[in-house]
């Protein structure tokens, strides 16, 4: 299992990416706090989905949400299939 912690300066690393997003500050702490609320598995679910969704939009595939299902469960590492 792979735990995470703050890194050392973190607010630095803030107020950089603060600096480099600009109007998408908003954006990106909206999004993290909806992961808040999630497990380690929801994130995972929703983590590789998404890079499932994007992976298929990159090959110029089809991306509906079987599409998109099974490129996660099928394509990527076995233990993905273990989330109904």
């Amino acid at each position: 299992m792979v735990r995470y912690r703050p890194a050392e300066r973190l607010d630095e690393l803030v107020d950089c990416a603060q600096e480099h997003l600009e109007t998408k500050t908003g954006s990106v702490r909206r999004l993290a706090e909806l992961f808040r609320k999630l497990d380690t598995d929801q994130s995972e679910i929703i983590a590789t989905l998404y890079a499932s969704w994007n992976d298929l939009l990159l090959r110029k595939r089809k991306a509906s949400d079987e599409d998109i299902v099974n490129e996660s469960v099928y394509h990527w590492h076995p233990r993905k299939a273990r989330f109904p």
